[in-house]
């Protein structure tokens, strides 16, 4: 109310909002923020394509990417992603061509990906997806190559993503994983694998080394590997029923703190007793339910930050608690249903060696899931992610107008590495209640959130530092 009859001129208002760098402008006019209870994703060129990528893919240079619109007919409007940049335009005509600059922190393979945003008459929302990959390259000499970590601590069956640096004019940059060029060789691949996403799997006790090549420079990282598969820490599902049923479980007994839980494919688990194991897996075509206020799952402890639910198969939670120190990933062909409840998730705790890994998003859904449903509970972040690559959510699903997504506690202070804080440009595009209560505005304990979001009901800024820098629309 303060603010309605101030002058621009006074203290009250003060120029801190940074300038919206992206190619195509990302305030977008009300028709692109529909209220829709379902959003199915389509790969395919039926709509939208991909037609050329300009070949001069180097850092700091631009590239261009053009596309052929096929079909206008309910399009509300064009979303393309690439690198840190997400633009969107109303633009209709039938070829289209984008601009981005390439930014020096990336480099290897990147992904392009362009979307048709279609508007159907029963109000529910269709993405038409087309995607490309460009080899960006750095031409500056390259002055060196490292990982960061001199030795790692692997959980036997859990991917493990070293963070990779170059240096470039002197400065120290990430290398994605899957960068080319990266060759790896380990010393024993009966101990520890490098699996097809570039990712160190431990396979037995035992203890090896991997040395790493990229052109011409050299490191090595010395892994520890624990727990192997057929261990007493493995407790799998062998039938379907209640969680506090020893029956159902390979070992017998009920899941404890030890334990990395798989439920296996065609077994339906009921949550129905508070239990803290390790790590979660739900296989394909396997669920778990918690429906009961009174129950509560917690997967890790708050000195273990980087374990993980992995959900390949049904996830519903429509009451009680499940608290993650670690991440969540909701795989392709899954599905996650949250009607109510809580879902809790801290995957930092200050420390890189048992944070989630730089790079690795703390809740991570697929874009081709099978079904996305969060129409109401809590989605809280207890604090923002801790590597510079990393983002609290990777969703390109819309959340109802009854969910509450909250950051922070307003108790924990734990610094980030992301410049962005608790957002980036990977949110969805609309959720239901924002609460945003970081304690602090210092350590990146702030919200920046580069691209449009609808906030369907309110927003409660309790603590810390709130910037939006693209349109926020708050309510109907």
């Amino acid at each position: 109310m303060d603010l309605l009859n101030a002058d621009v001129n006074s203290i009250l208002f003060a120029d801190d909002i940074p300038a919206n760098n992206d190619p195509e402008p990302s305030g977008l006019p009300g028709n692109a923020f529909r209220s829709t209870s379902t959003v199915t994703t389509l790969y395919d060129t039926s709509k939208i394509k991909i037609t050329t990528v300009s070949s001069n893919n180097f850092v700091d240079s631009t590239v261009t990417v053009s596309v052929n619109l096929k079909d206008t007919t309910g399009l509300e409007y064009i979303k393309i992603y690439f690198q840190d940049n997400d633009s969107a335009t109303l633009n209709r005509a039938s070829s289209l061509q984008f601009n981005f600059k390439i930014n020096a922190v990336y480099s290897g393979m990147q992904p392009i990906n362009v979307a048709a945003v279609y508007g159907l008459p029963d109000g529910s929302t269709e993405y038409h997806v087309d995607t490309a990959s460009v080899n960006v390259v750095n031409l500056a000499p390259l002055q060196g190559f490292r990982i960061d970590q001199d030795s790692a601590d692997l959980i036997t069956g859990v991917p493990y993503y070293p963070d990779y640096m170059v240096k470039y004019n002197g400065q120290w940059i990430p290398l994605p994983n899957n960068a080319p060029g990266i060759a790896v060789v380990i010393q024993n691949p009966a101990v520890v694998i490098l699996d097809t996403q570039s990712a160190f799997v431990g396979q037995q006790v035992n203890t090896t080394a991997a040395y790493l090549t990229y052109f011409g420079f050299k490191d090595t990282i010395l892994f520890k590997s624990y727990l192997p598969i057929n261990s007493n820490c493995i407790n799998k599902t062998i039938a379907s029923g209640s969680v506090k049923n020893p029956a159902i479980w390979s070992k017998l007994s009920v899941p404890d703190v030890c334990d990395s839980v798989v439920i296996e494919s065609g077994h339906t688990v009921i949550l129905d007793t508070s239990v803290s194991i390790r790590t979660l897996r739900i296989n394909s075509g396997a669920s778990l339910t918690i429906q009961d206020s009174a129950v509560r799952l917690n997967i890790s402890d708050p000195d273990n930050t980087q374990q993980f639910l992995d959900n390949y198969g049904t996830l519903n939670i429509s009451n009680g608690t499940i608290s993650i120190n670690g991440q969540i990933k909701l795989y392709a062909s899954s599905g996650f249903n949250m009607s109510g409840g809580n879902l809790l998730i801290n995957g930092n705790n200050g420390n890189v060696g048992s944070s989630v890994a730089n790079g690795s998003h703390l809740f991570n859904a697929d874009i081709s899931m099978q079904n996305f449903s969060f129409t109401g509970g809590t989605l809280q972040f207890i604090n923002p992610p801790l590597g510079a690559l990393s983002q609290a959510i990777n969703c390109p699903f819309n959340f109802g107008d009854s969910s509450v997504l909250k950051f922070g506690n307003g108790i924990s202070i734990v610094a980030s590495n992301n410049s962005n804080g608790f957002g980036g440009n990977l949110l969805p595009a609309q959720v239901g209640k924002l609460i945003f209560d970081p304690a602090t505005s210092m350590n990146n304990r702030i919200f920046i959130n580069v691209n449009p979001l609808n906030v369907r009901t309110s927003v409660n800024v309790r603590s810390g530092n709130f910037k939006q820098q693209a349109l926020l629309k708050v309510g109907h």
